[in-house]
């Protein structure tokens, strides 16, 4: 039968057309063919995730311990600071240095199975 897989919805996905969707849309970031209101709310989602950051101490512990592997001690809220300088253009030129190498669908159903997509 076909593989797919269900949202909260209800509605079944195809892995195949969510690979296409996730691919067309890396493509189009690629290409800087995305909104500055789009920018912002991933700027949005990005800062208040950091700067959630120190309502958990384990999270706290990662992130610190994650910069000092980076070589650099960077406090979240200055984090957010810099990352609200980056530029359309910046996330275009980033975007385009990257590539997709492994994709997992999680199903939360059945026994695990390897399946080539």
């Amino acid at each position: 039968g076909e593989l797919g897989f269900k949202s909260d919805s209800g509605k079944i996905y195809n892995p195949i057309e969510a690979l296409n969707y996730i691919k067309d849309k890396i493509e189009a970031i690629k290409k800087g063919d995305f909104t500055d209101e789009e920018r912002l709310a991933a700027l949005k989602l990005i800062s208040h995730d950091l700067i959630s950051y120190s309502d958990s101490q384990s999270r706290t512990t990662w992130y610190y311990l994650n910069q000092s592997m980076l070589g650099e001690m960077t406090d979240p809220q200055e984090y957010v600071r810099r990352l609200s300088l980056v530029t359309a253009k910046q996330i275009s030129a980033a975007a385009a240095r990257m590539s997709l190498d492994t994709i997992y669908f999680l199903t939360g159903e059945g026994d695990c199975e390897d399946e080539q997509i």
